[in-house]
């Protein structure tokens, strides 16, 4: 399990150029347990495998729109990981700085600077998807434990609902949720769809 953890984590690490989007400080997310691979956009799904276990990542202020219930829900809730601008590592070629989003991160974070910007930002990169692993294997004990549901591969008939989830008999319901899951997909939605979701929340 603890590869399938790392190949999705490093996959996830790539499909964003997430010098652009996330904080010096980092950003909170969520990791669950769903059927396929998560999509890398709404443009580009890139998905090899939509029937194994993988792990998916959404920002944590979505957490209302994760598809996991009950037991399983909150042990995700109560362990967040930590993701910054470092994210994706090196992004672009080595001999062109600006390709990488060096001047990016140094106007978002006034003051940051680093010696060696390749070797701090491929040591990033490592820390965060080792520290993301270790967050995510107690995600999957913690589940075997008290959400074993959450971890199964079957295919769940439609039929299952929310009032059926919530009970004590939970089951996952395999439906594959929406691509979107990070502020830098929301921005790519038009404004129209925009004002009404956020009117929806408000």
């Amino acid at each position: 399990m603890e590869g399938i953890i790392i190949s999705d984590l490093e996959r996830f690490s790539k499909s964003r150029s997430w010098f652009r989007t996330l904080p010096l400080q980092g950003r909170k997310f969520l990791v669950f347990p769903w059927k396929g691979q998560q999509p890398y956009n709404p443009f580009t799904p890139n998905v090899e495998d939509s029937e194994g276990l993988h792990w998916w990542v959404w920002e944590a202020d979505y957490i209302d729109e994760i598809p996991i219930h009950g037991i399983g829900k909150d042990i995700i809730m109560r362990r967040p990981v930590i993701f910054n601008c470092f994210l994706r590592g090196i992004d672009g070629e080595p001999d062109h700085p600006h390709l990488r989003g060096l001047d990016v991160i140094r106007t978002n974070n006034p003051g940051f600077e680093v010696s060696n910007y390749t070797k701090h930002a491929k040591k990033e990169h490592k820390r965060q998807i080792k520290e993301a692993v270790k967050t995510v294997v107690n995600i999957y004990y913690a589940m075997m434990v008290g959400a074993p549901e959450w971890l199964k591969e079957e295919e769940v008939p439609e039929s299952h609902s929310e009032s059926h989830l919530e009970s004590h008999s939970e089951v996952p319901h395999w439906t594959r949720p929406k691509v979107r899951r990070t502020k830098s997909d929301f921005s790519l939605e038009s404004p129209k769809i925009r004002n009404k979701k956020f009117s929806a929340r408000t």
